[in-house]
This record gives structure tokens, sequence and C-alpha cells, in this order.
């Protein structure tokens, strides 16, 4: 599939929230990040407590709750928004895998292989996002394990077995079904705006994206 170019465009209200996958015309670059601190975007981000070593150790063995709540993203307690994600996961789950760069596009994608997550951080300063790869699809844009864990809005849970008529009945969503991809749904939740795709099953979930503010 080296030659296949996936692009998943979810236009929800004024805005376009946008999933691309590469396999071609992209030169990434895969580094192995730092012992020691996280990989460089703009600049090193902060370093985080000592105890976050023993916190990512039993962080890795339980799977992810992420929770949408009315100020936003939350995950391990804290508050995750777009300047500080990078070390707000890094204080759970420590460093990241994989750091992969893709050039073309200025964007550094930070793998959390165990977890089934992704970061992506544009250097121009475009939104972050956060990327829960269900399907655990590999390379430089997914990981090597799916994601178990659980998104949670307003205490009802998003999983990748979540089928579409169980996610269209969270009406805190707005889900709306755009475009002729059958598989995409896009909604927005208290600001955030998110896309939940089915691209192999259209029972289980590939990929959720959530864009963050």
């Amino acid at each position: 599939m080296a030659a296949v170019l996936v692009g998943l465009a979810v236009v929800v209200g004024t805005g376009i929230v946008l999933f691309q996958r590469s396999q071609a015309n992209t030169r990434p670059q895969e580094q192995q990040p730092p012992k020691a601190a996280m990989p460089n975007v703009d600049s090193a981000p902060p370093t985080a407590p000592a105890q976050a070593a023993p916190a990512a150790q039993i962080a890795s063995l339980t799977p992810l709750v992420l929770e949408l709540q009315p100020d936003g993203l939350h995950l391990g307690g804290s508050l995750v928004t777009r300047d500080n994600v990078l070390t707000a996961v890094a204080g759970l789950l420590g460093v990241p895998t994989r750091t992969n760069r893709v050039v073309q596009t200025d964007t550094v994608i930070y793998a959390y292989d165990q977890q089934g997550l992704l970061i992506y951080s544009r250097k121009s300063g475009a939104t972050n996002s956060i990327i829960l790869d269900c399907e655990a699809s590999g390379g430089i844009h997914g990981t090597t394990s799916p994601f178990t864990g659980t998104l949670t809005i307003d205490g009802q849970g998003i999983r990748a077995g979540t089928d579409p008529k169980a996610l269209t009945a969270i009406k805190q969503l707005g889900l709306n079904h755009p475009g002729t991809h059958s598989g995409i749904w896009g909604g927005r939740y208290n600001g955030l705006e998110l896309v939940f795709a089915y691209l192999k099953s259209p029972q289980r979930l590939s990929l959720i994206e959530i864009d963050l503010k």
C-alpha cells in the first residue's frame, strides 16, 4: 500500500477538521527520542517532575481514559490544551516511543505505541491534535498497538467497539455525516472538534481525532 494516499476531511460548522495519511509523496524522518527529555519542536518543553517515571510505568499498564469536560480535554486529571499537550502527556506516559517528522507539512508526530496514541504538532503554530489509533495501523502515521482505552463525554464512554448507532446516540456531540465517505463522522463538543472514522468495518472505529483548542 506504499502508493496509497488517504485524505479524510470533515466539515464541522464553519471549520474543517482534516486528518491525512500519506505513504507517498512525503519523506518523513523517523528519530528515536532522547532518553532524558522530550524531543524538540520549537523549544524543549519543561522537564517532567522526578516522580513522572514511576507514574508513567503505572500508566503504561492501564488503558487510558480521556475525558471531555465543559472546560476541555482531561487526561490523568490534567487539562490538556494545544499549548501543554506535549508536557501533559509526557508527565503521564513518559517520553514517546518514536518521533516522526513530515517535512512537507512541517509536522512532528509523537507516537506512544503501547497506548495507541499519537500527537500531531505543527511547528508553524497550527492546532495540535491527538489521534487515537484503534487499529494499530503502524508506520509513520500509526501506532504498533491499538488504543484500548476510553474517551468519555459527560460520563458516556466511546471505545474502539462503539458502533455508529451508539455513537450518534450521544447527542452532546452534535454529529454530522458529510461528504461521500460513509465511514466518517464529525462532531463538536464545547469548542473541541472531533472526527470518528470507520475505515475497515462499519461496526468498529479505526481512529478518533481530537482537535485541541
